[in-house]
């Protein structure tokens, strides 16, 4: 699930979110020349740091990485990723809990993890207070711009998603553009 497909040179790439039941994913690879015809999978991430796993959730435990999004520039290849997960007991399903990156000079890897998580719930942070969902990746000059979607509990205690702005200059520190999301849900609505 949740794909993000590139093309380099003259083959396309989609990464994607395997899972192996609700409680274990991973991210893999596969090739083609035509977007027809596709290579078996190659891994690419696993869950191996501590962060990646949560244990203990009602009584569940999960051990993530998803939500792929690929990164070319001059630094190379940047595969942003989402990570272990929070619980949405009013809605009966997890959602990602921080969100990591991983390097390499070769797009189909090895990729090195940066050891903690780039983006994770913070309690100050209005619209990502109980989870920090996944990013899209962009560059936009010598900037790199991010679209989050925070998981976040709202003053009843309900959970939302909204999409955020970031901004880095690094690809590593983001920081929200504006105050407000540039997409939220209705007050009264789910949507």
């Amino acid at each position: 699930i949740r794909p993000c497909i590139r093309r380099d040179d003259d083959r396309f790439y989609i990464f994607y979110e395997k899972f192996s039941g609700l409680r274990s994913s991973w991210i893999e690879v596969r090739t083609s020349h035509d977007l027809k015809k596709w290579s078996g999978p190659t891994v690419l991430l696993k869950p191996e740091l501590s962060w990646e796993r949560t244990k203990g959730l009602n009584p569940l435990s999960f051990s993530h990485n998803g939500n792929p999004c690929l990164l070319k520039g001059n630094f190379g290849y940047r595969l942003y990723y989402s990570a272990s997960a929070v619980f949405l007991t009013d809605c009966l399903f997890p959602e990602p809990k921080y969100i990591g990156m991983a390097e390499s000079d070769d797009i189909m890897g090895p990729y090195r993890k940066r050891p903690e998580p780039i983006l994770s719930p913070a309690p100050r942070e209005k619209y990502r207070n109980f989870g920090a969902g996944a990013i899209k990746v962009y560059l936009d000059g010598d900037k790199f711009v991010g679209l989050n979607n925070g998981i976040y509990k709202d003053e009843r205690g309900r959970s939302r998603s909204a999409i955020l702005l970031l901004e880095s200059d690094d690809g590593f520190d983001f920081q929200s553009v504006q105050d407000e999301p540039i997409i939220a849900p209705k007050p009264h609505s789910w949507k």
